[in-house]
């Protein structure tokens, strides 16, 4: 499942998802030759609706070990900077905050209906906010009234540790991350128009000014929703995706260097000293 393709459906209305997922179905299909049926997009097979019963039966339940079990994958993603759910103990002890009564009540009330068939994806519910297949649970972009106030927080706990001049108003982190080879932590923020990089080199103080800071655009691309960000400085540019986690130096268009990052979490860093 492709997260980053599931997330980006969190904002969009029922109508908007279904037109997305046929979208990028038929340009799936074209790769790969298959045939788009007209009832692509309801769930028929009883299989899958006892499936999918039975995977929002734990949910409605409360029952957050065997919803733990169901899991795709872990680390299971959460928004940055709320940290991901690591494994099974975790996903117990974060249920009661990742599901509270409001989603329950919807899912209790649901019926088949209510999922759309999003392919390869996977099955989606209520415009996107919980994504599952047949046998697990694979996204959940839904935020609870705790969760929301737990990310609230730790957003304002994060850009308040920054430099002053970078608190700009309305701005969001999307995402940190350290340079496996040099111990550079690079960090993502941004809002709905602009984005921006900043680089602290090992040693830098993370409260202070940032080695390198640099504004730039974010572009979705590819069926997977891969998010593509470039930033410009002068005859210097940056890529990075968030698939890769790859970052590309270019200077007056010639490639002058590619840095293998791995996540990681601003407040742990700065914990660190």
């Amino acid at each position: 499942m492709a997260l980053s393709f599931v997330s980006s459906c969190q904002n969009k209305g029922k109508t908007q998802v279904k037109e997305q997922l046929q979208q990028e179905e038929k340009l799936d299909s074209v790769e790969d030759g298959s045939v788009i049926s007209d009832d692509t997009w309801q769930i028929k097979n009883p299989e899958v609706i006892s499936a999918l019963k039975r995977l929002t039966q734990c949910i409605v339940n409360g029952d957050a070990r065997q919803l733990a079990s169901l899991v795709c994958y872990y680390p299971f993603s959460r928004p940055y900077p709320l940290k991901d759910i690591e494994n099974k103990k975790q996903m117990i002890a974060y249920f009661d905050i990742l599901f509270d009564d409001s989603i329950k009540n919807m899912l209790r009330r649901s019926s088949d209906k209510d999922w759309d068939n999003g392919g390869w994806r996977g099955f989606c519910f209520d415009n996107g906010q919980i994504w599952a297949s047949p046998d697990s649970l694979e996204a959940v972009n839904y935020m609870s009234a705790k969760e929301k106030a737990l990310y609230e927080m730790t957003v304002k706990k994060e850009i308040t540790s920054l430099h002053q001049s970078l608190r700009k108003k309305g701005i969001r982190p999307f995402n940190c991350y350290q340079d496996q080879a040099d111990g550079s932590i690079l960090r993502i923020d941004g809002d709905k128009e602009m984005y921006r990089l900043a680089l602290y080199r090992k040693g830098t103080n993370l409260s202070g000014i940032p080695d390198v800071c640099v504004y730039g655009t974010m572009e979705i691309r590819g069926s997977m929703g891969i998010k593509c960000f470039t930033f410009n400085d002068n005859h210097i540019k940056y890529e990075f995706d968030d698939e890769s986690k790859e970052l590309v130096i270019f200077v007056s268009g010639e490639e002058k260097g590619r840095h293998n990052l791995k996540k990681c979490y601003w407040l742990d860093i700065v914990a660190q000293g």
